[in-house]
């Protein structure tokens, strides 16, 4: 009799056998019977559960106190490309699940052991191997957000109807005039801000955390120096409604803590980027990118303009090699189509006075096998980048710049890829009244 029931114990167990198991484990969960549940598992038994990054080790008795706070909430649970091993009395059965509760969704490998615990087949360990927990998807016109003054730019056509009370005013360059903001007067989609945890950027890719805790309407100018004359000697109140009248109004959002470098921003749920500043090109490298940029008709057609122009301007035969001539030639580190590449940023630009000889012109090239590809249509756009960071997880990188120096009125931009060319601008602009002389 005692040999008969060893050998019972120890029979090896049949693929089929498990699968019932398994599927009783199953069933269990999406049918919330936690009575059920319990039964499938063995005396001795140790648990993992994940959740994303976090892990916790559980014995049976901890592991039923937890799962029976799960199964107080309907589940859904799925399994997919079940494997068996097994050995003997013994049978590890891996798996991919998939977990839905509430607004809660995760998925990833699990792996049960299977043995024999008093006469039955019984589950002795459960662990999550990894868990990847599914976010809701951050609406693509929520992945990037300029940032002016340190708060997020939400609206660049509010209604000033929102606003409450009179407005402030702050000298700066450009002058802001201020409101408050009634948020029970925003329409839902930009309320909802309130409340939310946002990562503010800068350029070169420093960032803070802060959750969004009111409104503001900002009026924003450059205006005529002699109107910055007159404000200097006029009483406050009168100075701040004249500029808010004067300039453009944006909405923007106001965190709890101050981010004033920040050039951009976009919720914290979003994974955050790695920004590249570059890196000033070798001389080798310059006399290549500069040679190449000469080759095109935005080049060719400034050259003319100069050797035309009377009188010439001090320098070279070349108008990047004039006196006031300036070149920066930078390196990249970007992503185009999920990959890593190199591209060269080459900006020239000639400042002088008025009736004298200006010029700018900006070119980007992808360095490959010794080549340098055109990677943006020159004379489109004048820039100069000054970071490469794949701001809304598309794989590819946008350029963040500062606008070239006859940009009048353009506070900041970025360069987004169109086909292959980083010829697509958006920019933050400001009303420019001033005399650029």
């Amino acid at each position: 009799m005692l040999l008969a029931a060893l050998l019972a114990v120890e029979a090896p167990i049949a693929e089929g056998e498990v699968r019932g198991v398994v599927d009783k484990w199953l069933a269990a969960q999406n049918a919330g019977d936690f009575a059920a549940y319990d039964k499938l598992f063995a005396a001795r038994f140790t648990g993992i559960r994940r959740s994303g990054p976090r892990t916790v080790r559980f014995d049976r008795a901890g592991w039923m106190r937890d799962r029976g706070r799960m199964f107080k909430k309907p589940m859904t649970v799925g399994i997919s490309d079940v494997k068996m091993r097994i050995a003997g009395s013994t049978a590890v059965v891996t798996f991919t699940q998939t977990f839905a509760q509430g607004s809660f969704k995760d998925a990833g490998p699990k792996q049960l052991v299977i043995v024999r615990d008093a006469g039955a087949l019984r589950i002795s360990s459960e662990k999550m191997l990894r868990s990847r927990i599914d976010q809701p998807p951050i609406p693509a016109d929520e992945r990037f957000r300029f940032a002016v003054a340190g708060r997020l730019l939400l609206s660049e056509s509010p209604d000033e109807a929102w606003a409450a009370g009179p407005p402030t005013y702050d000298g700066g360059d450009p002058v802001v005039a201020e409101r408050l903001v009634d948020a029970a007067k925003l329409p839902p989609e930009l309320a909802r801000w309130r409340g939310r945890r946002v990562r503010l950027a800068t350029a070169g890719g420093a960032s803070c955390d802060g959750k969004v805790s009111g409104f503001r309407l900002l009026s924003r100018s450059i205006p005529h120096f002699g109107t910055r004359q007159d404000w200097n000697e006029t009483k406050g109140a009168e100075v701040a409604q004249q500029a808010w009248k004067l300039g453009a109004k944006v909405l923007v959002a106001v965190l709890d803590k101050p981010c004033e470098q920040a050039f951009w921003g976009q919720p914290a749920a979003q994974t955050e980027p790695r920004t590249d500043t570059g890196e000033a090109a070798d001389a080798a490298l310059t006399a290549r990118a500069v040679a190449q940029l000469r080759r095109t008709d935005a080049w060719k057609q400034i050259q003319k303009s100069y050797l035309e122009f009377e009188p010439r301007p001090p320098g070279g035969k070349l108008w990047d090699q004039a006196d006031a001539a300036n070149v920066a030639v930078q390196r990249f580190r970007a992503r185009l189509g999920g990959k890593e590449i190199k591209l060269v940023s080459v900006t020239e630009w000639v400042v002088a006075g008025c009736g004298e000889f200006n010029a700018d012109l900006w070119g980007l090239f992808e360095e490959r096998s010794g080549k340098l590809i055109p990677r943006n249509t020159p004379g489109q756009t004048s820039a100069k980048p000054v970071a490469a960071v794949d701001s809304d997880g598309d794989g590819n990188s946008e350029l963040l710049y500062e606008p070239g120096p006859y940009n009048f009125g353009s506070e900041k931009g970025r360069l987004l890829l169109q086909g292959e060319l980083w010829d697509t601008t958006e920019e933050v602009q400001v009303p420019f009244l001033d005399c650029p002389c």
